[in-house]
């Protein structure tokens, strides 16, 4: 049972604790999925910072992250993972649309390539780091996705 203590902390109704994240739960899905705090930020469009804050929440995550949270709860949606909640929080991978996570991470590749590309060749800025390693981020989505539907199509 949560006190009016707890509630008035995290700035939830007991209907929102019960349908809200925690820390714990970000904690376990990266871990099913094998995904580092890294990952997650790049799917989410978070910083990592922002990942290590709502990992080290204790309890339900409050309302003022809502934003935050629903980034990651799509990403991880898009991944397969699916939360549970109310008395049974947990985490559970359902088998997901492979077809749709590739075109998507195809989507996300061209992005980075066209932003990557369109920084001159000679800038050594953060800015341009960045870009580069975001689109080998999703590259290397793409082909683990790729990988991971040839394999399955070589099982059925």
């Amino acid at each position: 049972m949560i006190d009016k203590g707890q509630r008035r902390r995290t700035g939830l109704s007991r209907a929102d604790q019960a349908a809200a994240l925690t820390g714990g739960q970000i904690r376990a899905a990266r871990a099913f999925i094998r995904w580092d705090q890294e990952t997650l930020a790049e799917h989410a469009a978070l910083s990592v910072e922002t990942i290590r804050a709502l990992e080290e929440s204790d309890g339900p995550i409050g309302g003022e992250h809502a934003t935050q949270l629903a980034a990651v709860e799509h990403a991880f949606r898009e991944a397969g993972v699916h939360f549970t909640h109310g008395a049974n929080l947990g985490v559970r991978i359902v088998r997901a649309d492979l077809d749709r996570q590739i075109r998507e991470a195809q989507q996300r590749m061209e992005s980075h390539v066209e932003a990557s590309e369109s920084m001159a060749a000679d800038d050594a800025s953060p800015r341009k780091g960045m870009a580069a390693l975001r689109r080998g981020l999703s590259e290397n989505t793409l082909r683990t996705l790729q990988k991971k539907k040839r394999e399955g199509a070589e099982e059925d």
